[in-house]
């Protein structure tokens, strides 16, 4: 077990809720672009009262915190294809449309709680996917290049990495071009995430950064080519944090997509 550090001012959220919308446009069958637009709403923040670190300091409540989140542009060329297996690459940008004046009772909050970051940062990634009849792999990783942004704040770079298995448990299997009628997959997801320490002008946050993994089972539901629903429950079996952090007890992620 890790132990406290009693100078650490550590923030916490009960609850961190991300709403996002999303469209994309196929300009052929191998480059799409797109844009996705998140809102942010963060409950229940949380740090000591500042006159006590140190000395057993009291946590006080700063409240909730909400607003239109970055809006981030992105293309996808698949580069490779041949029958099952597809490779693809992710070029993005995150741009700084987000609110970062939010405030408590006690002031502006930090840079970490702001539904927006204040900065541009560059996103580069790849994914795999290989179908073996009923069955198919898929594998990401996105590398998020973080710039300076509100309150002199650098969030940290952020890795990210996740392996995919699923299942179809009815509806058309193999490598068929004719989208089923009705579908629906079980799947099992690993999902990582490295974040860079924060950096507040020249001075890093040693309680800040880490490694996070989760186990996370999920079910998608597919209608033809037009209509997808997901959902997966994730569990954190590696909270490798740097110093002393709140670390989180799950997390649920569900999509709904439309296309036309």
């Amino acid at each position: 077990m890790r132990e406290a550090d009693a100078e650490a001012d550590i923030h916490s959220v009960e609850s961190l809720w991300s709403l996002s919308v999303s469209a994309a446009y196929g300009i052929t069958d191998d480059l799409t672009i797109g844009v996705r637009l998140p809102f942010i709403m963060r409950n229940n923040i949380k740090e000591p009262e500042h006159d006590h670190v140190g000395s057993g300091a009291e946590i006080e409540s700063l409240g909730d915190v909400e607003g239109i989140g970055d809006t981030t542009f992105y293309s996808q060329y698949r580069f490779f294809k041949n029958g099952g297996t597809n490779a693809s690459v992710l070029l993005g940008i995150k741009t700084p449309t987000g609110k970062t004046n939010r405030g408590s009772p006690h002031g502006i909050l930090d840079a970490e709680f702001q539904p927006g970051t204040g900065s541009w940062d560059g996103i580069l990634g790849l994914a795999f996917t290989q179908e073996l009849a009923a069955f198919s792999i898929d594998a990401s990783t996105v590398y998020t290049v973080a710039s300076e942004g509100t309150q002199d704040t650098d969030l940290g770079d952020i890795f990210s990495y996740n392996f995919a298995l699923s299942y179809r448990l009815f509806g058309q299997q193999g490598l068929s071009y004719e989208a089923p009628k009705y579908a629906f997959d079980a799947i099992l997801e690993y999902n990582g995430e490295w974040r860079d320490k924060e950096e507040v002008g020249s001075i890093k946050d040693n309680n800040s950064g880490g490694n996070i993994g989760y186990i996370s089972p999920g079910l998608r539901f597919s209608a033809g080519k037009n209509v997808s629903i997901a959902a997966s429950f994730g569990i954190p079996v590696v909270q490798s944090t740097n110093g002393d952090q709140v670390e989180p007890d799950y997390r649920v992620i569900s999509s709904i997509n439309f296309s036309f």
